[in-house]
């Protein structure tokens, strides 16, 4: 059976943060599907947010991936409530990933975005909603399923939190992939969209707050490439590992 690797993030700015290693996954058999959880669609309108999907979509099938949105209301309107719990449970199951990866936990709490808050809850408890029965809370059109291999995008270590021991860092050599994922950073048409929501919300942002898309990505190459001396490559990624049996992003070990 296909292996399967499954990214969730509150964000269209973060679900592609680890693009690298999702190619990485793709190139050795995995099927990959990249989620994210909000829409911006009230802000923008149906029409550019139709659109802001479609650049997406691009996005993922650049690497190989599929491109899912759970439509939760951006911008602080959603709640973190056991409606938005099971959502986000059901998509597990229905996935049913081998590897969960969602945005880092640390700092996000003290984040003035809310969104980003809600969603690393979410996943969190999402997971382990999904391995239940729960029986007149879960529907039965998937069986449970526990995503075991759970990793927090980037550097998050300090021990304790959630109850579950933190482990080190696991680094993912993309050097190999950096073209594909640059390729695909740029067709998200991220500066666009910025463009988009300051038109729509003036108050809020200001020019100062948009990159054009060429030094968006030269920003995420600098990023990778400093993550990549760290472990002795050109470019990588790293992750923080919260699982039962730490296995599953060995498979690619530049360094631990």
């Amino acid at each position: 059976m296909q292996k399967r690797h499954l990214v969730v993030m509150a964000l269209h700015g973060e679900v592609f943060d680890c693009a690298g290693t999702v190619a990485k996954y793709v190139e050795s058999g995995y099927r990959a599907t990249c989620v994210m959880m909000t829409t911006c669609k009230a802000i923008i309108g149906e029409d550019l947010w139709a659109e802001e999907l479609s650049n997406y979509e691009k996005t993922a099938s650049i690497l190989g991936a599929d491109f899912q949105n759970l439509e939760f209301e951006g911008g602080g309107v959603f709640e973190c409530d056991l409606q938005a719990k099971v959502k986000v449970a059901e998509k597990i199951r229905e996935l049913r990933p081998d590897i969960l990866v969602t945005q880092p936990y640390e700092g996000v709490f003290q984040s003035p975005h809310i969104d980003h808050q809600y969603g690393v809850r979410l996943v969190w408890y999402g997971r382990w909603l999904a391995s239940y029965e729960a029986p007149g809370i879960l529907s039965t059109t998937y069986p449970p399923h526990f995503a075991n291999d759970f990793y927090f995008m980037g550097d998050c270590r300090p021990e304790g939190r959630g109850g579950e021991k933190v482990g080190g860092l696991v680094y993912i050599d993309i050097s190999d992939v950096i073209d594909k994922v640059i390729k695909a950073r740029l067709s998200m048409r991220y500066d666009d969209f910025l463009i988009k929501i300051r038109g729509a919300q003036p108050d809020v942002w200001s020019s100062k707050d948009i990159l054009n898309d060429e030094e968006f990505a030269k920003c995420w190459k600098v990023r990778s490439a400093e993550i990549g001396g760290r472990c002795g490559v050109k470019y990588a990624e790293c992750f923080t590992p919260c699982l039962f049996a730490e296995r599953a992003y060995q498979e690619f070990p530049p360094s631990r």
